[in-house]
């Protein structure tokens, strides 16, 4: 599933194209997006959000003192490795956050902050972030 405010969301819905597999929600809230996700029982959520205080891309999977999401963990890094590759690219930060959207949905979460990107920056994030979610969707488990 795809959620949140931000031009990632519909560019990497569109690139990723018609799949049954995808869910696109935008304009709902984090609480909205997570019972959407549970109650479909989706297998990834991807959240996004602009915010023009940001330096660079923001990955966050759940975390707390005590555990972590490991899988979580392993999308944002591998989210990571593929942004590290585009040229010029914005700079890239992981971190394990207790974030809402990441402690509501009980499957793999990634909230994804960003600043406002350029066209062609936009499009070559869409691009490494297809990848990436087209590989974790189609792993067998």
């Amino acid at each position: 599933m795809l959620c949140g405010e931000s031009p990632l969301v519909t560019g990497l819905a569109r690139s990723i194209g018609d799949s049954p597999a995808i869910h696109v929600l935008t304009g709902t809230s984090h609480e909205e997006s997570s019972d959407y996700a549970n109650a479909h029982d989706a297998a990834l959520t991807l959240s996004f959000q602009t915010l023009y205080d940001v330096d660079g891309i923001h990955l966050h999977y759940w975390a707390s003192y005590r555990a972590h999401s490991r899988r979580g963990e392993l999308v944002a890094s591998a989210m990571a490795s593929a942004l590290a590759l585009v040229p010029n690219g914005p700079r890239v930060e992981v971190t394990g956050m207790a974030l809402p959207i990441l402690r509501e949905t009980k499957m793999t979460t990634v909230h994804v902050e960003h600043n406002d990107l350029s066209e062609q920056v936009l499009h070559q994030v869409i691009t490494a972030l297809k990848g990436v979610v087209e590989q974790v969707i189609h792993r067998p488990e």
